[in-house]
C-alpha cells in the first residue's frame, strides 16, 4: 500500500506541474528495510518462473523435474522442513496428519471431508502438496478435476465441470503457529508450478473474502480474477 501512495502522490505532482505550471518538491521514497527487499526479489523470482514455464507449456517444452528442483531451491524452506508430493500412492501416510490439521484450522462446517482428498487424487491430473517440519505436516495445498466436487456450491455450474485439464482447488492450508512466514504464498506459487507442468489449462476455486483474505490476495498474485 506504501508504494501505491508514493505512485499516486507522484502522478498528482507531474498532473500539477504539466496543468497547473506548479513547483512540485520531489517526494522520496522511504527506503525499503532488507526483509522487506527479500521478500519483493522473492516474489519476483515466483513469478519470473510462473512466466517462463507458462511461455514453456506453450512451445510443448516443459521439464518437471527441472521445474520441481527450481521449486524447492526458491522456497528455501528452513533447516528441518521438507517440501512433498503427496499421490495416491503415499496418501495413507498423511491421512491423518491431514484430519488433524482440518481439526485444528476450521471450524466444522467449513472442513473438507477426507474422501475429497482421495478423490483429488484419484485422477492422474490430482495434485497434492504437503509442507512438513520433520514430521509434522504443517501445510497442505489439494486440487483436482471438478467433477469430482459437485457436492461443493456453485462447482456443477462451472462451464469446465467436464474438463479434466481445468482443477479444482479444494484446500490450501497453513497451521495457525506457521503462518506469517511466507509459507502460504510460496505453497501456493510452487502448486501453480506443479499444475502448469502437468498441462493443466486452468485452476478454479473459491475464496470467502473475510475469513480467507490473505489467500485471496495470493490468488490474485498468480492472476486470478472473479
Amino acid at each position: 500500500s506504501s508504494d501505491l501512495d508514493f505512485l499516486f502522490k507522484q502522478l498528482e505532482g507531474i498532473s500539477n506541474e504539466i496543468f497547473h505550471n506548479a513547483q512540485e518538491t520531489p517526494i522520496l521514497n522511504a527506503p525499503r528495510k532488507r526483509k522487506d527487499l527479500k521478500r519483493v526479489e522473492k516474489l519476483y523470482s515466483w513469478q519470473q518462473l510462473l512466466l517462463e514455464n507458462q511461455l514453456n507449456a506453450l512451445n510443448q517444452n516443459l521439464a518437471p523435474e527441472a521445474v520441481w528442483n527450481q521449486i524447492i531451491q526458491l522456497m528455501n524452506l528452513p533447516e528441518g522442513h521438507s517440501l512433498i508430493k503427496i499421490t495416491s500412492n503415499n496418501f495413507e501416510q498423511f491421512k491423518m496428519r491431514i484430519l488433524q490439521m482440518q481439526e485444528e484450522n476450521y471450524e466444522p462446517s467449513r472442513r473438507t471431508p477426507i474422501d475429497l482428498f482421495e478423490k483429488a487424487l484419484s485422477s492422474s491430473k490430482g495434485l497434492g502438496l504437503g509442507l512438513l517440519n520433520g514430521d509434522q505436516l504443517i501445510g497442505i495445498s489439494f486440487a483436482g478435476p471438478l467433477k469430482h466436487f459437485s457436492s461443493e456450491r456453485g462447482v456443477n455450474e462451472d462451464p469446465d465441470f467436464l474438463n479434466d485439464d481445468c482443477l479444482y482447488c479444494m484446500d490450501t492450508t497453513i497451521g495457525p503457529e506457521h503462518r506469517g512466514k511466507g509459507f502460504g504464498s510460496s505453497l501456493k506459487y510452487a502448486f501453480t508450478l506443479l499444475a502448469i507442468t502437468q498441462n493443466c489449462k486452468k485452476l478454479n476455486g473459491r475464496n470467502r473474502d473475510k475469513s480467507a483474505k490473505e489467500m485471496f490476495s495470493i490468488n490474485l498474485s498468480v492472476g486470478a480474477f472473479q
